[in-house]
């Protein structure tokens, strides 16, 4: 079967490139680059979390939103609140902000013994193909 050869060629193709890129992350030059990104990668958090942590102790003393070109203070706004009395007042005064877990909603309307009438559960048929199809390849299709 056609399927059979293609799956067979493109796993092929997969360990190839395993074995490429393994070859490639144990050489001493990929090892020794990794080691420099990881240092500088460090390096550069650490300074522009300095910077931001100077940035914000400058804006507070100043008022000023531009202590330096480049560097720039965003005021935003965050919404404290607790959860469980956001739902309440939600499924009076904005409904439409309450959504449903489809997974967990289907999950356990399938295990009830009686569903709710707005609710239909049908079987359906899928097509499943197995990943060994090396009986296609003796097979005179």
């Amino acid at each position: 079967m056609e399927l059979a050869k293609k799956r067979e060629a493109l796993s092929e193709i997969r360990i190839a490139l395993q074995e490429l890129i393994k070859s490639i992350t144990e050489s001493k030059e990929y090892k020794e680059l990794s080691e420099k990104e990881k240092s500088l990668k460090q390096e550069t958090t650490e300074l522009e979390s300095s910077i931001k942590d100077e940035a914000l102790f400058w804006y507070r003393q100043t008022g000023n939103k531009k202590p330096c070109d480049g560097v720039g203070i965003r005021v935003m706004t965050r919404v404290n609140y607790n959860s469980e009395d956001a739902i309440d007042w939600c499924i009076t005064q904005l409904p439409s902000a309450l959504t449903i877990n489809e997974k967990t909603f289907e999950r356990v309307i399938k295990q009830l013994q009686d569903v709710p009438e707005f609710v239909s559960i049908e079987e359906y048929p899928t097509t499943t193909i197995s990943s060994d199809l090396s009986c296609w390849r003796t097979s005179p299709m």
